[in-house]
């Protein structure tokens, strides 16, 4: 009876789990998509927590989770779209539509100074009403000036609009190449195991110190991947770690994730952030585009 119960306990557990460290298989598994001339991507990420900002208590709110859809094709720019922005980036060089449907360079300098804010790129509020005071050739409220005051929240929409597209663009600077992320996983991983699961392998991994803190960085996150701080004081000071689980079936892989968490002190202030993002890809040796020859121009090879 008891040679039976034990028979039965055993055949109850998982036999899907793979030896102590499966990372070789891992890395096998990844050969395809390390390689592969061409394949199509959605990206998505979620962030949240962060610094406690000063005045305000509390953490920052969980960030936009919007999904980037991408296409890479060996030797081209890699498309890339979130929302209604499309971007192609080669390297460093990004080319986006700009909200008058033509094409651009990239600035990332652009993003400084607060664009489309007070004192930014946008300039400051000219149509507040200063009835108590200020500057009295400004138009005030219910007088002359209301159309210049509609068209001043006109223009200030619009330069939000802007900034949204532009904050968009620099958060695609951050999405890393599929393929470019499991190449050489075998060096990024480590206490990796697998399991079976509905006909697909799934293998799960702790990320190095390196890869966390390099892949934290995904997704436009307030304190990127977070580097440690040095020289003592108030020298900001990071820890990052992190997590990765890769899905392959039939033969290639199809999804990855990758959980990691940056926490740390800067002065007397403490902050964690943590980021989610899932990675799916598919159509591998199957997805061809054209870059369009105004976009080709733009690209300084």
């Amino acid at each position: 009876m008891l040679t039976l119960l034990t028979v039965s306990a055993l055949l109850s557990l998982p036999v899907s789990m793979g030896t102590a460290d499966d990372t070789p298989a891992l890395a096998e598994a990844c050969k395809k998509l390390a390689s592969a001339e061409n394949y199509t991507f959605t990206f998505e990420s979620e962030n949240t927590g962060g610094q406690a900002r000063r005045g305000r208590g509390g953490e920052e709110p969980p960030a936009a989770n919007t999904p980037t859809e991408g296409m890479y094709q060996k030797g081209s720019p890699v498309y890339l779209k979130r929302g209604d922005t499309v971007v192609y980036r080669s390297d460093e060089q990004m080319v986006y539509k700009n909200a008058d449907g033509k094409w651009e360079v990239f600035d990332p300098q652009s993003m400084r100074g607060g664009f489309g804010r007070r004192g930014g790129q946008g300039g400051g509020d000219d149509t507040a009403d200063h009835s108590g005071g200020g500057n009295p050739d400004r138009p005030r409220r219910g007088g002359p000036g209301g159309h210049d005051r509609r068209q001043g929240g006109q223009d200030r929409g619009q330069a939000r609009g802007a900034r949204g597209a532009m904050m968009g663009v620099f958060a695609m600077r951050t999405v890393q190449l599929p393929s470019e992320l499991v190449e050489k996983i075998d060096t990024k991983v480590t206490d990796v195991t697998k399991e079976e699961k509905d006909g697909k392998t799934i293998y799960s991994g702790k990320l190095t110190e390196d890869a966390a803190r390099a892949l934290g960085s995904m997704g436009g996150g307030r304190f990127g991947g977070g580097r440690r701080g040095g020289g003592g004081g108030d020298a900001p000071q990071f820890d990052t770690k992190g997590t990765i689980q890769v899905t392959v079936a039939n033969g290639q892989v199809e999804a990855i994730q990758l959980d990691t968490t940056v926490s740390g002190s800067f002065g007397d202030r403490n902050f964690e952030r943590t980021s989610k993002s899932t990675i799916h890809v598919s159509k591998i040796g199957e997805t061809k585009y054209e870059v369009p020859k105004e976009v080709q121009v733009l690209f300084t090879f």
